[in-house]
Parts: structure tokens; C-alpha cells; sequence
């Protein structure tokens, strides 16, 4: 009774910690990095529970692997809460809460000791690298998929005790839950063969000399299903990445570099485990060769580790089992067999199960050593809770950079992660802001790094066209299709709506009426109610001299954005052509009123209050506009 009540104030002290640090999430929103994908683009994972989400979500490729789980827990998270972005990491942090507290009674069932137990769940609970799994909403898979994964292990801690074909069953059904949620727990049958070893002890020392090959080749049968289980999703995954072309072994990446990368990473994440500072979403590959130091002092640190777990494997056999642990776990995903779409050497969230195996090694040995010098077991406990409060403050801080894209992508070029997608989200988020200044600086940055990049190219193109440049805009815009011909053919990709409707944007400025009709059609064609296309496809309709088509096609756009300045615009150029000038100046006064560097706004405003004969009034709006850009002179 008195181990029960311990152990339940121990998970309610999780529990406390997790919210601690990840409480202020629930006033973050979605980040514009995989969440448009994932969630806010995400026309049938926003439709909620149904029928046809369950088929999508089994079906669909848009992340190019198996995660239907994942798919319908954000399903329901829009079912449940909309798009409120709180809502959605609300789950997530009690996801990760039960991770936390499932973790304790894992270790608890397998060891049978309740304080060594407790501190690996609490660093799980608390660490800094595991922020971007909680933190950020695309990561559900990651948190989700963890929580079956431990339901897998007290699964087998429960069949383990007393073998028998129903408990073994229960072992699969999690596992399968697990896979379904993310494919990356595939090595989980070589963890229970770990576990097996220690603390399991049902492959025991004393039989290294007489029956280890037949205890070991039981174990290994034993694992047969879960086995199978695991090469069932890994060529299921491998064939989905195969058929988009986003998975290949000798990659657009040299794989002498990847070798590195692999190395490099494993001792990074090492460092990082005990030094947690400087994180990011992205840490990018290096421009040329991994610096020999890096790779060198990885290896070293990587070796003398082995070496001092293998020599210790019969005295401190945790060591070893919590060292293959975060090999075994760590190896999916470090990118020898390297997708194409992934933009960056590793990333935190691949730590989120890994790092369990480093904590074992440090929680064990440190008990070990306590007892070894006699170290009072209140030194110990202070010890324990000292690191414990450092490494919570380092979370909050960190989960508080994930409040929106521009804090996070901006902390990762403070702290010397400069990639190029860091630089184009930032220098993006400066142009939807139409700090044009800052968006062509920080736009520019990512080009320096990557000069085929795409994403980067076409946001110059769209500032170009803001900025009234269109030629220019059109020499970025046709480089990207040069680069990508397909850059927004992905019909099932809402975000590319925004770029078909921007090439329709730039023809009808350039009067390729039949190629802006074109791109336009497309767009509506995905979605008859996208009302930037509908505004762009009025402003083709007034310049193909169809005005009355325009006007009922941007009053469409009105009625639902009454404060729609591009709309107001092109109503009130409309009324010019049609000579209607007191009706086009109420829209056109309007507009400059919400927007008042609208430029064509101020010029047709100008325009119209010239032919009301209102000189005075318009010489003012030109000039105006003139201000803002010396080419609107001439539209005077």
C-alpha cells in the first residue's frame, strides 16, 4: 500500500512537471513548417471523425509513409477543438504526461526500483530535446506513437511474468498500434531482446558458457511476429517514400557524407544530452565536408563508450543495454537511407524514445557510484532535484520559441543554425508583413546558401510583384518551374493554391490574359470559394472588359471580406472602366482608408476623383503614390 501511494504522488509529480513546462503552449498557434500540411491545409483532417477520414488517413500519401493513427487523432483533435491551435497541443502535452507516467511504471515493473525508475521518467518528462516533440502540433505521431510503444513494454513486462498466447497477443496489438502511429518504432523487438538481458535476466550470465545460443535462439523466435510486424511497415514505408521518389540510398547526398552525418549525430546528440542549449527545429547540413574534429570526436566519444560498456556488460549490464538502447533507437533516422525531402542533417524530436537509453546508463551508474562511495542518500536526492529544476527551466524556455514560426526560425539563426529553411521562413513571414526591406534580406540569405532553392526563389517573385516589379517577377517565377516543373501541380496540396493563384496575379498584371485564366481556373477548380483567385479572376475579367462578370465575381469575394482591400480595389477599378466614379471613389476611399500604402488603391483613387473633377484632391493621392515607389509616377 505504502509503494502504491509513492508511486501515485510520483506520477502526479510528473504530471505537475510536464504542465510546468509546457502549460504556455496552449496559447501557441500552428508554425508554418509541416502544420500547413498537416493540419491548417488539411481539408479532411479538418472535417473531423468519419467514414472517409478513416479510409484517407490509411491511404493518403502526404507524408509517404503509414501514420493513420496520427492522421485520426488530429482529426479528432479538429473535431473536438477547430483550429484553435491551443486545443491541439493541449492533447499533445497530456499525451506526453502519460508518456511520462507510463515510462515510471514501466521501469518500475521491470526493475523493481521505484527511485531509479522515477528519475528516468522525470528526465524524459523534462528534458529540453524532447520540447519540439510536444510542442510542436505535426509531432503528435511522435508522442502518440511513444504512448503505445510504452504500452508495448508494460505489455511485455505483464507476458514476461507469466508466458501465455493472450498476453503475447496483447504485446502485438500495442506494437501494432505503435507502428500505425509512426513507423520509426520498428526496432522496438530488438529492445525487449535488450530487455531480456537486463532487467529481465531471462538471459542470464552464468549461462554465457553452457546455454546461451539455445536461450538466445528461444528469445529470438519468441520475436519472430513482432519481427515480422516491423518488416511489414518498413517495406510498406520503404515502397510509399520509393513511389515519390523521396527515398533512395545513394540520395542527392554523398553517402560518405551520410556516413559522417550518422556519426556526427549520434555524438551530438550525446553532448547535447548533458549540455542542452543552442536548439533548433532545423540543424542543417554543412556547406562541403563535416569538419574533421567533428567526425573525429565523435568517433572517440562513440568508441571509448562501446568499449566501456561491453568490458562492464557482466557487472553493470545496464550500461550496455541503455548504450544500444540509443544506438538501436537512433539508427532509423539517421539517414544513411535518406529521404530526399529532408532539408536538414537530424532534428530533436528523433531523441524523443532514444535518449531513455542514455538516461538509464546515467541513472543506474550514479546509483551505482552513490552506493559505491557512500554518498548520503539526501545528497543524492538534492543532486537529483537540482538537475532536475535546470533542465525544466531550460524546457520552458525552449517551448516558449515554439509560440509562433518567426520566434522559432528566428531563434535558430541566433543560435547559429542558419539554413536555408530558417532564412525563407522568416524572410516569408517579413513579406506577408510587407516588410519588404527585411524580406529581400533574409530571402536573399537562403538563395546564398541553396541558389536552386525554389521556395526562396518564388517568394522573391511574389515581393518582386508587390513591389510593382513585374518583370522581375516574372524572371523569378519562370525560374522556379524551370528549377521544379511541377511546383504546384500536387493537386491534393491546398498550399499550392496560393502559388497557382500568384503566377494568375502576375499574367493578369503582364496582360497574358489566356495564361492568367489558366493558372486561375486551376486554382478555383480546387476550391470554388478561394477568394484570392475569385479577386483575381474579377481584376481578368475587368481587364478583358467582361465588367459585369467582374463585379459579381468580386462581390462574392465582399460579401465574405467586406474588408478585403484588394477587392475594394478592383470593385472600385471596375467602376472606373464603367465610368461610374462616385461608386468607384466610395470603394477606392475605403480601401486607402484600411491600406494606406495600397499603391494601385492610391492611384485609382487619384484616378477617379481626377475625372470628378477633383484635382487638387487627386494630385494628392499620385503623390502619394509616388512616394512609395518612383515608378507609380508614371501611372499618373
Amino acid at each position: 500500500m505504502l509503494q502504491m501511494r509513492m508511486a501515485a504522488v510520483i506520477c502526479v509529480g510528473l504530471l505537475l512537471a510536464c504542465v510546468a513546462i509546457f502549460y504556455q503552449t496552449v496559447s501557441h498557434g500552428f508554425i508554418n513548417y509541416d502544420d500547413n500540411r498537416f493540419l491548417v491545409n488539411n481539408a479532411q483532417v479538418q472535417a473531423g471523425l468519419s467514414w472517409s477520414t478513416a479510409v484517407w488517413a490509411f491511404t493518403n500519401q502526404v507524408e509517404h509513409y503509414l501514420m493513420p493513427l496520427s492522421w485520426l487523432s488530429h482529426a479528432l483533435d479538429c473535431q473536438l477543438y477547430g483550429m484553435w491551435g491551443g486545443g491541439h497541443h493541449l492533447t499533445s502535452l497530456i499525451i506526453h504526461a502519460l508518456n511520462s507516467m507510463l515510462l515510471f511504471w514501466v521501469f518500475l515493473r521491470l526493475t523493481r526500483a521505484p527511485w531509479p525508475s522515477a528519475m528516468v521518467a522525470a528526465l524524459f518528462a523534462v528534458h529540453p530535446l524532447h520540447v519540439e516533440s510536444v510542442a510542436w502540433a505535426s509531432e503528435r505521431k511522435d508522442v502518440l506513437s511513444t504512448l503505445f510503444w510504452c504500452l508495448t513494454l508494460l505489455a511485455y513486462t505483464h507476458y514476461t511474468a507469466k508466458p501465455m498466447v493472450r498476453r503475447y497477443l496483447l504485446v502485438a496489438a500495442m506494437y501494432v498500434l505503435a507502428l500505425l502511429s509512426k513507423p520509426m518504432v520498428i526496432t522496438l523487438p530488438c529492445l525487449l531482446l535488450l530487455l531480456d538481458y537486463w532487467p529481465l535476466g531471462r538471459l542470464r550470465h552464468e549461462t554465457f558458457n553452457r546455454a546461451l545460443p539455445a536461450t538466445a535462439m528461444l528469445l529470438v523466435v519468441e520475436k519472430v511476429p513482432l519481427l515480422l510486424l516491423a518488416a511489414a511497415d518498413g517495406v510498406a514505408t520503404f515502397f510509399l517514400q520509393e513511389t515519390q521518389h523521396s527515398t533512395s540510398f545513394f540520395g542527392n547526398t554523398p553517402l560518405t557524407l551520410r556516413l559522417y552525418n550518422a556519426v556526427v549525430s549520434y555524438g551530438f546528440f550525446l553532448v547535447k544530452a548533458v549540455f542542452p542549449s543552442g536548439l533548433a527545429l532545423v540543424y542543417p547540413w554543412p556547406v562541403g565536408a563535416f569538419p574533421w574534429w567533428q567526425v573525429g570526436g565523435s568517433a572517440i566519444l562513440l568508441l571509448s563508450v562501446t568499449a566501456a560498456a561491453l568490458m562492464t556488460a557482466k557487472t553493470r549490464p545496464y550500461l550496455i543495454v541503455g548504450w544500444l538502447w540509443y544506438l538501436g533507437l537512433m539508427a532509423p533516422t539517421i539517414q544513411v537511407l535518406q529521404r530526399h525531402a529532408f532539408a536538414y542533417a537530424r532534428a530533436d524530436r528523433y531523441t524523443y524514445c532514444a535518449l531513455i537509453g542514455i538516461s538509464v546508463m546515467v541513472v543506474w551508474g550514479a546509483a551505482d557510484l552513490a552506493a559505491t562511495l557512500r554518498v548520503p542518500k539526501r545528497a543524492v536526492a538534492v543532486a537529483s532535484a537540482v538537475v532536475l529544476a535546470v533542465l525544466t527551466v531550460c524546457s520552458h524556455v525552449q517551448a516558449g520559441y515554439w509560440h509562433d514560426s518567426e520566434t522559432l526560425f528566428r531563434h535558430a539563426i541566433a543560435v547559429g543554425q542558419e539554413s536555408v529553411t530558417a532564412f525563407n521562413t522568416v524572410g516569408k513571414l517579413a513579406l506577408d508583413g510587407k516588410r519588404y526591406d527585411e524580406a529581400r534580406k533574409y530571402l536573399t540569405k537562403a538563395l546564398d546558401l541553396d541558389p536552386e532553392y525554389t521556395d526562396a526563389i518564388y517568394n522573391l517573385g511574389v515581393l518582386a510583384m508587390d513591389q510593382g516589379r513585374h518583370d522581375d517577377a516574372r524572371t523569378f517565377l519562370t525560374r522556379v518551374l524551370v528549377l521544379e516543373p511541377g511546383y504546384f501541380d500536387t493537386s491534393n496540396d491546398p498550399s499550392k493554391l496560393a502559388i497557382l493563384n500568384n503566377y494568375g496575379k502576375l499574367a493578369v498584371l503582364q496582360k497574358r490574359y489566356d495564361e492568367a485564366r489558366n493558372y486561375l481556373t486551376k486554382a478555383l477548380n480546387l476550391d470554388p470559394h478561394y477568394d484570392t483567385a475569385l479577386n483575381n479572376m474579377g481584376a481578368l475579367d475587368m481587364m478583358e472588359g467582361r465588367y459585369d462578370e467582374a463585379k459579381a465575381c468580386l462581390k462574392q469575394v465582399l460579401d465574405r471580406h467586406p474588408d478585403d482591400v484588394d477587392v475594394l480595389n478592383n470593385i472600385g477599378g471596375c467602376c472606373i472602366y464603367q465610368e461610374q466614379y462616385e461608386e468607384a471613389q466610395r470603394y477606392l476611399q475605403k480601401a486607402v482608408e484600411l491600406d494606406p500604402k495600397h499603391l494601385d488603391a492610391l492611384k485609382n483613387l487619384g484616378a477617379s476623383l481626377a475625372r470628378l473633377g477633383r484635382q487638387e484632391e487627386a494630385d494628392g493621392y499620385f503623390k502619394r503614390a509616388a512616394a512609395l515607389t518612383p515608378a507609380a509616377a508614371a501611372g499618373k
